[in-house]
């Protein structure tokens, strides 16, 4: 997966400079069941990330409230489907059942 990669450099030089972004970076990097055919999907999560990053960043409570209100959700309903969140990960099996009894 580390192939696909956005046309953009996150450079994390402010607080809130892409945090977004740079969180769904680390997730797809850190997940080795991604596949080549989930490459639109990534994009479309990055595309996301963006989105959100540019409304909080321009501090615009309006822009803010539209970003929580369609891009927020549409990106975590895709990091579920990548299995990049607890119940994405249980939805694909990727959390075994016996890691509790460890505890």
């Amino acid at each position: 997966m580390s192939d696909i990669e956005p046309a953009y450099e996150v450079t994390g030089t402010e607080p809130l400079s892409g945090k977004m972004h740079a969180a769904v970076k680390s997730s797809i990097e850190l997940a080795d069941h991604l596949e080549d055919t989930d490459a639109g999907d990534i994009a479309l999560a990055y595309e996301l990330a963006n989105v959100i990053d540019t409304a909080v960043e321009s501090g615009n409570p309006e822009m803010i409230h539209r970003a929580s209100c369609v891009p927020m959700p549409t990106l975590h309903k895709i990091l579920t489907s990548l299995g990049l969140n607890p119940e994405g990960r249980k939805n694909l099996g990727l959390d075994g059942e016996d890691d509790d009894e460890d505890w």
